[in-house]
């Protein structure tokens, strides 16, 4: 079952140990969460606020990062394989990464 939030507040909630495969949050506000080791596979953050939320342990593997805003997701504790990122997504995970 696929979930979809659109221009959404859902600041401050846990996902922690969630499984989301699919789920979509475009456009939304998503400020302080806790996603750690949620199963977050081929979802959408587009356009969406990230500031402050954590991701560690979390898979985001083929998820779609792009144009998400305040996304500090370090790719040392995060599963990223094949996900999707813009520009200048890609140079502050590289940052992360002491590049």
């Amino acid at each position: 079952m696929e979930n979809k939030f659109k221009e959404c507040v859902l600041n401050y909630n846990s996902f922690t140990g969630f499984k989301m495969l699919g789920t979509e949050f475009f456009k939304c506000s998503l400020k302080d969460c806790d996603f750690s080791n949620s199963i977050a596979n081929s979802c959408s953050f587009q356009s969406s606020d990230l500031n402050g939320s954590n991701f560690n342990d979390a898979d985001l593997s083929k998820s779609d990062l792009r144009c998400a805003q305040n996304d500090l997701t370090n790719p040392l504790f995060t599963q990223l394989k094949s996900a999707k990122f813009s520009n200048s997504e890609v140079l502050s995970l590289l940052s992360l990464l002491g590049i």
